[in-house]
């Protein structure tokens, strides 16, 4: 069915992290500018982002979100959120090692 709190917005403009690399994905964060307003409601609240410098204490409730896709595709097919905590200062991953640039989280089960 269709959720009646989703708004359809399109993009004017995305402005891709200079540091990204493709073939690694490592700094794959991207700015997306809406082509219109939305109005902040009880499902719709802007993101508030860390300032520089800011440390994250082993017990802080943090958000994780992004796109994710369930085969190969040029289209971006789901997008998953998390509340993590117990978290330390930073947890990364890569399969050729740890890598400062990647950050993983997951469902713990």
């Amino acid at each position: 069915g269709t959720n009646p709190n989703a708004v359809s917005v399109s993009v004017s403009k995305i402005t891709v992290n200079p540091n990204y690399n493709g073939n690694t994905h490592d700094n794959d964060l991207a700015l997306v500018q809406l082509s219109s307003t939305v109005n902040f409601n009880n499902y719709i609240q802007p993101v508030c982002l860390a300032a520089a410098g800011s440390t994250f204490y082993n017990g802080t409730k943090t958000w994780v979100t992004g796109w994710g896709y369930i085969q190969v595709s040029p289209y971006q097919s789901w997008i998953s959120s998390v509340i993590t905590s117990n978290l330390p200062g930073f947890v990364t991953y890569s399969s050729s090692g740890t890598n400062r640039d990647v950050t993983c989280s997951a469902f713990g089960k």
